[in-house]
């Protein structure tokens, strides 16, 4: 079997000229070149500060996936208020099952953000989930980053 030829973008044929619909010619280059114009406010963002632009990192890209999805985030916070939270408080708190919480705490442990401790509290046998120095780190760095992004939009906000 023969590879297939990959497909063109929309707009383009498949020897790379104009079908006349679409994007005009020297839109995907722009694109791709990291100019972005903005009618409405009249500014362009590029990629490059060197040539004028301005710096285009935004704080979404210091958003740390293990942590911020919301269940993980929520474990991260209640952990960080106290010195160790309960398996059960955990689950009731989050509103999760027991199988979801554990597939949680197992990616968050991996990650070296939290410590969990197996016991027992008289005959019954416990889970104790701690955050570790790490794990306060990132969450740190996760908050920082949602702040920056809510002070960036409120920012913007103001000139409409």
């Amino acid at each position: 079997m023969g590879e297939e030829a990959p497909e063109p973008e929309r707009g383009m044929r498949a020897d790379g000229q104009g079908t006349g619909s679409g994007p005009a010619k020297g839109t995907i280059l722009q694109a791709a070149q990291g100019t972005v114009a903005q009618a409405e406010q009249g500014t362009i963002l590029q990629s490059d500060p060197a040539v004028g632009g301005t710096d285009t990192r935004h704080p979404t890209n210091a958003i740390d996936e293990t942590v911020h999805q919301r269940h993980r985030l929520g474990i991260l916070t209640i952990t960080a208020e106290a010195q160790r939270a309960e398996f059960g408080y955990l689950r009731e708190a989050l509103g999760m099952t027991a199988g979801n919480l554990s597939r949680h705490l197992t990616v968050l442990e991996d990650a070296g953000l939290i410590q969990v401790e197996k016991g027992y509290q008289g005959r019954r046998p416990r889970t104790w989930v701690q955050i570790t120095r790490t794990g306060r780190t990132a969450l740190a760095a996760e908050l920082a980053a949602l702040t920056e992004l809510v002070r960036q939009l409120n920012a913007t906000v103001g000139r409409d």
